[in-house]
């Protein structure tokens, strides 16, 4: 999770979503970090993956507000305000 940080602090938000993707199993941290470089990438690649990520969470991820603030931010970032506003 470390390096998923150097990324981010050296804007590389590329590699730290790549890295973020392919793990398994994630906690709340690891959401916000795969969120937080999504809306640095502000593509529609980055878009998409937000989107599949989302189809597989399960319900108790949206009583977590820090993470439904970030999923917003996120959505809000690469330019699909439908998405954000429907979770508002």
């Amino acid at each position: 999770m470390s390096c998923c940080l150097g990324f981010l602090k050296n804007n590389e938000p590329k590699k730290a979503v790549d890295l973020l993707d392919k793990m398994k199993t994630r906690n709340d941290i690891i959401y916000i970090l795969f969120f937080n470089a999504c809306a640095q990438l502000k593509s529609n690649e980055a878009l998409n993956l937000i989107r599949k990520t989302v189809k597989n969470i399960s319900e108790p991820f949206y009583s977590n507000l820090k993470l439904v603030a970030s999923l917003i931010d996120t959505f809000r970032k690469c330019g699909d305000a439908a998405s954000a506003e429907q979770l508002f």
